[in-house]
């Protein structure tokens, strides 16, 4: 009986291969793999049993497809690639080679559970329906808001279980939203620039037809034209302290925004906020991460419609100079609901849509003096947050909490 771990990154494979090593001491498992899609993973985990994808994919694809008479349907392919642009042929055919691939690889190593990070990706939702066929147990992991972590058997972010739970009684963690623990960035993810072009020998048709140096090129020069849009387009920012409107903005094309979203990316978003709300006062808080990013019809379309991007403002201060909040369905909307009692409103499906304080978008009217909840509703919401989310991260240095915690729902299960 062994346990495969999917993750991404370095921090991915540090945080399976502390797991793992504690579940087969502990004699619950036999063996653990962590098997990871980018290379800092594979050189993170190297030491123990480590697979790098993109290899481990392209030269076990001949024997994974002969031997594998499971069929995949129309809809549970366009599934497994929705994030990816099914309707790119590449992507069609990196569907079936990874779905392909982790049927064989589950019944070739006798996996009996699966953990995954997250549910979107493409590599991550064809390890899902693989293990879904073959009747193995599944586990999607995520972070969340406050040094805290998900762990689900259905799946992450607005996927998960507990989504419209809502209980009437639990224990109530203290100090939940004072907790900032350590956290250390492997140098290791250096690496994943590396990635890029390795990604196209999963497909002979591609490498033969456009090459690994054409693959490299396109992608050298696309991260080029958007560091040039980043630092040469003049656009408004403003510190000012007027704030009608506070507009969360989330990664640009990242999973949650592009598949959970009721109105697109984020310029979709501003776009109906400003339909809704006859006013001047807009200010949009970019992510941090992605400063300057959102592309450059994002910026002029600030600039014409008179949108402010917030500047020298914490997270905090710009939620408490805010009459309303909105965003697609980030965990600073969560943490504004829990530590600032705030209403925030929803341009999107999220973890959080149920709780006391989550408005939809379309319901958001100027006029409106209820901009807060009340103590009662506070208490419910933490009751509520205490008992789904998981104490520590698992970027965290000290992550013995966190592990202890995962081993023992896995234990259970």
């Amino acid at each position: 009986m062994n346990i495969l771990f999917l993750g991404f990154y370095a921090d991915f494979a540090s945080f399976y291969t502390q797991v793992g090593k504690n579940l087969v001491d502990k004699g619950a498992y036999k063996n653990f793999i962590v098997a990871s899609c980018n290379l800092s993973g594979f050189v993170r985990s190297i030491r123990y049993c480590s697979i790098f994808l993109p290899f481990s994919v392209r030269f076990n694809a001949g024997k994974a497809i002969s031997l594998n008479e499971t069929v995949l349907s129309v809809s549970e392919a366009q599934y497994i690639g929705e994030y990816a642009s099914f309707s790119a042929w590449y992507s069609r055919k990196l569907v079936h080679l990874y779905f392909n691939y982790f049927i064989w690889l589950i019944r070739e190593k006798k996996i009996s559970t699966v953990v995954v990070g997250g549910d979107t990706r493409l590599q991550s939702r064809a390890l899902l329906l693989a293990a879904k066929k073959l009747d193995v147990r599944y586990f999607c992991f995520e972070q969340g808001p406050f040094s805290t972590t998900t762990f689900d058997k259905n799946g992450a972010n607005c996927n998960l279980s507990f989504v419209s739970e809502f209980p009437a009684e639990h224990h109530e963690r203290s100090n939940i939203f004072d907790k900032r623990a350590k956290r250390k960035l492997s140098f290791l993810r250096y690496f994943d620039y590396l990635c890029s072009p390795l990604f196209s020998w999963l497909i002979p048709e591609l490498s033969e037809e456009k090459g690994i140096l054409a693959v490299l090129k396109r992608s050298i020069v696309k991260r080029l034209r958007s560091l040039k849009e980043k630092w040469t387009f003049d656009y408004k920012k403003s510190d000012f302290l007027e704030c009608e409107v506070l507009v969360l903005g989330q990664v640009p094309q990242d999973a949650n925004t592009l598949l959970f979203s009721n109105y697109g990316d984020s310029l979709g978003v501003l776009k109906a906020v400003l339909a809704l709300a006859n006013t001047n006062s807009v200010v949009f808080r970019e992510h941090p991460l992605y400063i300057g990013a959102y592309g450059k019809e994002f910026y002029k379309y600030c600039t014409d419609k008179r949108v402010v991007l917030s500047k020298k403002m914490t997270l905090e201060e710009d939620i408490d100079r805010a009459k309303f909040i909105v965003t697609i369905n980030s965990q600073a909307g969560l943490e504004a609901i829990l530590r600032k009692k705030r209403k925030v409103f929803l341009a999107g499906r999220a973890s959080y849509s149920n709780i006391n304080g989550a408005v939809e978008l379309q319901n958001l009217d100027l006029n409106s003096d209820c901009r807060s909840i009340s103590d009662i509703e506070h208490k419910q919401n933490v009751i509520w947050f205490s008992k789904n989310f998981i104490e520590g991260h698992f970027r965290d240095v000290d992550r013995v909490v966190l592990i202890n915690s995962i081993t023992g729902r896995l234990n259970e299960a």
